[in-house]
């Protein structure tokens, strides 16, 4: 207890102050304690006896009417001393008269407590209701069992006649009664079968005879109360050991007072608080609170039109529906550490559904040997007429608590030390016991210091024990085990606490596509070696058919670290194509997947004027990419795949409104023209958007918009509208591998920095070529089918350079899938594949098992190059993921630039630190050139033993703005934009462990630019241990 008083006091009473009759004895008990909690008297006190009366009194409302407006006017009825015995003093309440009353215990002019009571009787109070004719319901006890009489205590503002009755979905019982005083007692009694709760409603109709002249006639009240459910309740009894072993079995015994099926499960009373769960009660449930659902009417008006209406206000009664914000804390897929340790199980248990009756029934159970503490066992049990709920408290302690303190991560070759604390519970152990305590590690990790200790630890005592080692150079999983023993004559004691950590490389997981065109073999192609096996997807394809490069696109997407609505969306996008050629018809289930998992994260993107976030946790819409959605979500409901209407159609409003729009500079006529397109595939007429659109082009651009995709887009609108000769006026002027006029023109115009998505690195040539071919192929056939092999290779040259992004490859392999469809199928020549290491050796690759018709083959990440031999003519293409085991030893820096310091508490640039310090982060970005790069990637990997305390991230320095920041578990992404003036970041990360670290790189690159890109070096960290 926390008082600024010498003296607290306590009032117990004897039952329940609520309702009180007339002449009922009920007795109060004071006691008195002091600071030391010890019980004393208390002299020279005063007991104050308050009335608590409503004093109403009209008042002129802002719109000049009068409402009468009430206080509670406490009325002094007397006043004694009174005293406080070291034993405690006893009181008797008051209950001669009816009121609303209150006991005030002061001394001098300190009040020490105070209660309240409620006396019931009949009787005329004076001035005790409001003079808007309340009505004032008090019953005798708030549950029922059916076939009770129910007590009421209704005062009202004047005498006269009323009902009382019984509702909840109906009116169960009513009863006529007449009130010759302001106070009265009525009685009604509950009939059978009600279960749950319902509600007494009160009507008062103020008697002829009364001299309440200016007070409305019709007064009301409604007061909800329970019905018992005693009845319905079901008794359930465990049998639960006051304190377990962890690791070892134990006996749960259960029983029920009716046959009934059970479920039994225990949880950590640690999760339960975290998650806020309680002990379900299934009866509270079924029998939970109903709203009154029977309408009241009255004629009163009709016969005293003079009085104004009146109007129920029945606000808190019923329903008791609970509205829960539930903020889904939005994260991207990607960007994950993947060599995932193994977490401690949890202090849990779950049996299912069990067979209970009148008869104890028993089973085992075990708890893992890694826990200690306290579980919470709980069961539910369901019969025929009854439900029940119950749980117990169970103790989960061994000999020893051991508490690992390891890290979460760490990169080859960091050197670290891993400490355990050691608690002694040993009973009889006694003083400075001897403890001896080890550590067993796995072959990928080495020690450094000795790997057993012997520590003196006295009984219900705790000490801690060190060890450094060193992480080898396999990643991965590492499992350590600390084990503490004690020994005394026949007494021996043993624990044991297993605890992993991720071994992860200091770089980022990278996916990169070399794609080429040879007239014939042999093709030699250098890869990314060394790469780490671990995760690595190492593949290489050729064939005649330019569809080969298809399939590594779609590989290259799957595997892009990165996840904006874009990105998400080009991971599925393609398949919808892929899907429609005879040797993909075999990914339909995992097409089906994909979608239902990107569906979701898309409903979760979706804004209220139907467009789509470009990042999770978003509160705008991004106009292309939510295009580019509504481009993908048809071309799936096209192949019947199950896209909810709600998605759909919301986002064919959304497309409404850009069609809608005035604008027609670049950007805005390719928005318009794509979105006019995408209405009228979906069926809708859009002769009026595209004419209005159209005059608006040739006003403002004369013919320099012809040769533009924007036209493509609406050759295929009016193609779709059967307007042939306005289609084909429009599919001349459009050139692969060439910037349009009216994009010259509007990039020239614009001086400064570009939307997002108007920028040429977003909206790539590859990109628009690429759309060029899929219009074509899909609504101009004979046009497609006439491009030649040249025109093919013109399209692919920009992949052939590396100059590709995720959207453009997704347009890429929709383009080559449908153009692929047109073209007769050719069969396919010899190609074979061979790996060569660093001696020059090399092994012939077999061929993938898998569905594609183009010959793919994986190879290992020994291979330094690969080798392509064929007669033919050949598309090839070379897939990569996976990590460097090389860090950059130098920093890069290509038209971005990207400098991190770590600063001490002076501020100072440091490369050392001690155990327990917090740093601050410094980044550092600028463009090299005078333009601004959207759309940025920075990736910020941190040392093992950096924990970053996430509140100290911040999404906006000054000016600038983050689009999204993603919080990891080793590392800090941010996607932003960056222009020539320098951008400082600043967060702040702690330092818990000691050790000698890798310090990875930081690296930054454009998502949709590949020219764009910087990284530092790698480097070393050292942390002292923290000082004793």
């Amino acid at each position: 207890l926390l008082s600024p008083l010498s003296a607290l006091v306590g009032i117990k009473a004897d039952g329940s102050l609520n309702y009180l009759k007339k002449q009922q004895s009920r007795e109060l008990e004071f006691i008195a304690i002091d600071n030391s909690l010890q019980q004393i008297g208390l002299s020279q006190l005063t007991l104050k006896l308050v009335e608590k009366r409503p004093v109403s009194s009209l008042v002129k409302q802002k719109d000049g009417t009068y409402q009468y407006q009430s206080i509670v006017q406490e009325v002094m009825l007397n006043e004694a001393p009174f005293a406080i015995d070291a034993t405690g003093s006893r009181y008797t309440v008051p209950t001669t008269d009816a009121g609303d009353f209150e006991l005030q215990l002061s001394q001098a002019d300190q009040l020490l407590g105070k209660v309240a009571f409620s006396v019931a009787g009949a009787g005329n109070i004076s001035a005790m209701l409001e003079k808007d004719a309340a009505l004032s319901v008090k019953l005798d006890k708030a549950d029922y069992k059916a076939g009770d009489w129910i007590e009421l205590n209704i005062t009202a503002p004047y005498t006269g006649s009323g009902l009382i009755s019984i509702e909840s979905n109906k009116v169960h019982a009513f009863s006529w009664f007449t009130a010759s005083t302001t106070s009265s007692i009525q009685r009604i009694k509950l009939p059978e079968g009600i279960e749950g709760n319902a509600y007494i409603n009160v009507s008062f109709v103020r008697g002829s005879d009364s001299d309440a002249l200016f007070v409305s006639p019709l007064s009301y009240a409604v007061v909800p109360f329970n019905i018992d459910r005693s009845k319905r309740q079901l008794d359930i009894s465990l049998v639960v050991p006051q304190e377990v072993r962890p690791g070892k079995a134990f006996t749960l015994g259960y029983k029920t007072n009716h046959a009934a099926d059970l479920l039994l499960y225990g949880v950590d009373e640690g999760i339960l608080q975290v998650a806020a769960y309680d002990l379900p009660d299934p009866l509270s449930h079924y029998l939970q609170k109903r709203a009154l659902q029977v309408r009241s009417m009255q004629m009163l008006d009709l016969l005293l039109p003079e009085f104004s209406a009146l109007q129920r206000q029945l606000a808190g009664v019923g329903g008791d529906t609970e509205r829960r914000a539930l903020a889904a804390a939005m994260m991207l897929n990607k960007n994950l550490n993947p060599f995932a340790r193994r977490a401690d199980q949890p202090g849990v248990f779950w049996l299912g559904k069990l067979k209970a009756s009148t008869e104890l029934a028993t089973t085992e159970v075990t708890l893992p040997a890694s826990f200690s503490g306290n579980v919470k066992v709980m069961a539910i049990a369901v019969g025929d007429d009854a439900l029940g709920a119950t749980s117990k408290d169970l103790r989960v302690r061994g000999p020893f608590v051991l508490t690992p303190d390891v890290l979460q991560s760490a990169a080859p070759g960091d050197e670290f030390d891993v400490s355990v604390a050691v608690a002694n519970g040993v009973k009889g152990s006694g003083n400075n016991a001897s403890i001896k305590v080890s550590l067993a590690l796995p072959d990928t990790i080495t020690a450094v210091s000795p790997l057993q200790q012997q520590l003196s630890i006295s009984e219900n005592s705790e000490q801690i024990a060190r060890f450094r080692v060193k992480a080898g150079e396999v990643p991965g999983e590492a499992s350590m085990s600390f084990t503490a023993s004690y020994q005394q004559g026949n007494l021996q004691e043993v624990a044991n606490r297993g605890v992993s950590l991720s071994i992860r490389p200091a770089s980022s997981y990278e996916s990169t596509l070399q794609a080429g065109f040879a007239d014939k073999g042999p093709v030699r192609l250098n890869t990314r070696y060394p790469l780490y096996p671990q995760f690595a997807e190492l593949s290489v394809s050729a064939s005649a058919n330019p569809l080969v490069l298809a399939e590594s696109f779609t590989s290259y997407l799957e595997q892009y670290p990165h996840g904006c609505t874009e990105q998400v969306v080009s991971q599925v996008f393609p398949w919808i194509g892929l899907v429609q050629q005879k040797s993909y018809q075999a990914q339909w289930p995992a097409l089906n997947d994909k979608f239902a998992v990107l569906i979701q994260k898309l409903a979760q993107r979706q804004q209220s004027d139907g467009g789509f976030s470009f990042w999770p946790g978003g509160y705008s819409s991004a106009d292309f990419p939510s295009i580019y959605v509504m481009h993908f979500l048809l071309a799936a409901r096209e192949q019947g795949l199950a896209v909810p209407d709600y998605l759909y159609q919301q986002g064919l409003e959304y497309l409404r409104g850009v069609a809608r729009l005035s604008g027609a500079n670049l950007y805005q006529a390719r928005l318009r023209a794509n979105a006019i397109y995408l209405l009228t595939r979906s069926g809708e007429v859009t002769t009026n958007y595209l004419t209005e659109l159209h005059e608006r082009l040739e006003k403002q651009h004369k013919q320099a918009w012809q040769n533009d995709l924007a036209a493509i887009y609406m050759a295929a609108s009016y193609q779709l509208l059967q307007k042939p000769e306005l289609a084909q006026g429009l599919l001349s002027g459009y050139r692969l591998g060439k910037v349009s006029a009216l994009q010259s023109g509007y990039l020239a115009r614009s001086s400064a920095p570009l939307p997002a998505f108007a920028n040429p690195s977003f909206q790539s040539q590859l990109s628009l070529d690429a759309q060029y071919v899929y219009l074509l192929s899909q609504h101009f056939p004979q046009r497609a089918k006439a491009l030649d092999g040249e025109q093919i290779l013109q399209l692919l040259q920009p992949v052939f350079s590396g100059q590709y992004n995720t959207i453009a490859a997704a347009y890429s392999v929709l383009a080559l899938s449908a153009y692929g469809q047109l073209q007769n199928d050719s069969s396919e020549g010899q190609v074979t594949f061979y790996q060569l290491d660093g001696q020059g050796n090399r092994t012939e690759l077999a061929p993938a098992d898998n569905s594609s018709a183009t010959p793919v083959a994986h190879f290992t990440a020994a291979a330094e190059k690969i080798l392509i031999e064929s007669n033919e003519q050949l598309f090839y293409a070379l897939s990569e993921a996976g990590f460097a085991k090389q860090p950059a030893t130098q920093a890069v820096a290509n038209q971005l630039e990207i400098v991190r310091d770590y600063l001490n508490a002076e501020g100072k640039v440091v490369t050392q630190a001690r155990q327990g310090d917090e740093l601050t982060v410094r980044l550092r970005l600028r463009s090299l050139t005078d333009s601004w790069h959207n759309n940025i990637a920075v990736v910020d990997l941190l040392p093992a033993g950096f924990s970053v305390v996430r509140s100290s991230v911040p999404r906006q320095q000054g000016r600038w703005r983050a689009d999204y920041v993603d919080i990891r578990e080793d590392r800090i992404v941010y996607y932003a934009g960056f222009g020539p003036q320098l951008t400082e970041l600043q967060y702040k990360v702690k330092v818990t462990a000691a050790g000698d670290f890798m310090l990875p790189t930081a690296s930054a690159e454009s998502m949709y630019d590949r020219t764009v890109f910087t990284s530092t070096a790698a480097g070393r960290f050292v942390v002292e241990p923290a000082s004793p």
